[in-house]
């Protein structure tokens, strides 16, 4: 590959003349390794994009207008599951940032930004409407999927009385359930085994899938799963 086209990061991956000890060196090449195959892999393949057209970001916070309260209103009611996150301050560690994905009927997905620390005042409507949003985001029957376990994430969430604690909605670690699904997946790799996709088109029910039927049709053309040893 001409140097032309590589990175300069890249261009001192068997430069050992550099003085580092060992280990120090061992982890630098490794770091290198690492940064050519990833960049070898942006050439090979093209970029993902997600079109703007299926998704709209809303900001919440002290400048987010009654319109766009209404507007999120409305697309929440329609929905019952969402994808949910979390971030926190990095030089105190208190919640400060929840990111809500809406699983809608049909597109536009809504991102939701809800910035805590720069909520309007509570004596302002726009402030009951963020209430009014949350209600209807944790009600009762609605699903919240996230990696990691929320329900100890959104512990701060009472100190600012927008929403009952505990919720009634389901918050659902898929974390926990991951490991299995990832199994399942290479158990049914449609390059290793496009037989028995032909055979079964409908026929896949990841619910009636035990660890105990993935050798049977286990995938070679992907890694083993790294959650497994």
């Amino acid at each position: 590959m001409s140097d032309k086209i590589i990175p300069h990061y890249l261009r001192d991956i068997d430069d050992n003349s550099n003085g580092r000890e060992q280990y120090q060196q061992q982890q630098h090449i490794r770091k290198l390794t690492k940064a050519e195959e990833n960049f070898q892999l942006r050439q090979q393949y093209p970029q993902f994009v997600v079109p703007p057209s299926m998704y709209k970001v809303i900001h919440v916070n002290n400048y987010t207008s009654m319109e766009e309260m209404h507007l999120l209103i409305n697309h929440v009611q329609a929905c019952t599951q969402f994808t949910i996150d979390t971030e926190s301050e990095r030089s105190n560690g208190q919640l400060a940032l929840i990111q809500i994905q809406t699983i809608p009927p049909q597109l536009p997905l809504l991102i939701i930004l809800i910035e805590l620390q720069h909520l309007p005042s509570n004596k302002l409507p726009t402030y009951v409407k963020i209430k009014e949003l949350f209600s209807l985001i944790f009600r009762s029957g609605n699903k919240l999927y996230s990696w990691g376990d929320m329900d100890k994430e959104l512990e701060p969430m009472q100190d600012y009385h927008l929403l009952n604690w505990p919720t009634t909605a389901s918050l659902i670690n898929i974390q926990l359930y991951f490991p299995d699904w990832y199994e399942w997946a290479l158990a049914h790799c449609e390059s290793c085994s496009p037989d028995h996709h032909r055979q079964h088109p409908d026929a896949i029910n990841y619910d009636n899938v035990t660890t105990q039927n993935y050798s049977l049709s286990r995938c070679i053309c992907h890694e083993r799963s790294p959650y497994r040893p």
